[in-house]
């Protein structure tokens, strides 16, 4: 949007702003512009946050990752209580389900995507796309853009530019987080490597390219360093033509494994109607079938949780 538009953060921020303080009501404002919608797979979404805010090393853990241990774990070390880095998938899925039962309020990390101004059933959106099929739902934006004269043209290399810089989110929390924990004790060498299989579990790197560094090499790694070992397995990734389409589907299946079957039920519960809205399985079977070995067999062979510690 900030390179469509040529409108950096603080030019959308003062949009936004304006928006926000206008006398009109937001379904007034909606109607007078091209309003779009991106959902995701909800099941999908809630590993995502998890794995981008509490398995991704981030300054997160000190606060929310410390906060929500001491709400859900029963005799929390005084480890985990001070800078909240072990909190589980398992936790994470009890914590949300038990707020959402007794109508306590979840941050939009975790509610469901209906919430207030993402409710296709209050707001008239132009446009639903989903993050499964976003290029090809962006295209379609775009070319409305362009034949409405929203806008002239665009790079044809722009979702490539996007994902490029996209990484250095990631990268930039791992150095900080390794400068938070410095008196901790915990292994800088485990923060690179949630940092690695991050990038294996989202797909982006192959379960089979391991993190390059030895433990006694980590200390004299530094960003940059780092980014370039990373585009390299990304690059080994794709001359390799492995497919690593699954691996988000491993991935997925290992953090569920560790959900109990009954918070699986009412996770169920309190997703079905994101799940009716917008078209996804309410009950996946690789997520719900425990038994069948089709589903046991997929993913077996390498652990994308290795790094967390309880």
């Amino acid at each position: 949007m900030r390179q469509l538009f040529d409108c950096d953060a603080n030019c959308l921020l003062k949009h936004g702003i304006n928006v926000k303080n206008s006398v009109e009501n937001a379904s007034t404002v909606m109607g007078k512009a091209f309003s779009f919608l991106f959902v995701r797979e909800p099941y999908g979404r809630l590993l995502s946050s998890y794995s981008n805010t509490f398995y991704l090393p981030k300054k997160d853990w000190l606060t929310r990752g410390s906060q929500l241990i001491q709400q859900v774990r029963e005799n929390p070390a005084e480890l985990s209580l001070k800078y909240g880095h072990d909190l589980t998938f398992a936790e994470l899925i009890k914590y949300v389900v038990d707020r959402y039962e007794n109508a306590q309020f979840l941050d939009e990390n975790f509610r469901l995507i209906r919430h207030k101004s993402c409710n296709p059933c209050t707001y008239n959106f132009d446009y639903i796309g989903k993050l499964e099929t976003f290029e090809s739902d962006w295209d379609i934006i775009l070319d409305e853009w362009r034949s409405n004269e929203i806008i002239k043209d665009y790079p044809s290399d722009i979702l490539k530019t996007f994902r490029l810089t996209s990484f250095n989110g990631p990268l930039n929390h791992l150095f900080v987080t390794i400068g938070l924990l410095k008196t901790s004790g915990i292994p800088v060498h485990s923060l690179f490597v949630r940092t690695w299989t991050y990038f294996q579990m989202i797909g982006v790197i192959s379960k089979h390219v391991p993190i390059p560094y030895l433990k006694e090499e980590i200390g004299k790694i530094n960003l940059a360093d780092f980014k370039k070992t990373l585009l390299n397995a990304i690059e080994l990734t794709e001359a390799e033509r492995r497919d690593i389409t699954t691996q988000k589907i491993e991935a997925m299946r290992q953090a569920y494994l560790t959900v109990p079957m009954d918070y699986m039920e009412r996770l169920s519960k309190m997703l079905r109607e994101d799940c009716l809205l917008y078209g996804y399985d309410e009950r996946p079977p690789f997520l719900f079938d425990r038994v069948n070995n089709r589903y046991n067999e997929s993913g077996r062979d390498f652990d994308y949780f290795k790094a967390i510690q309880v």
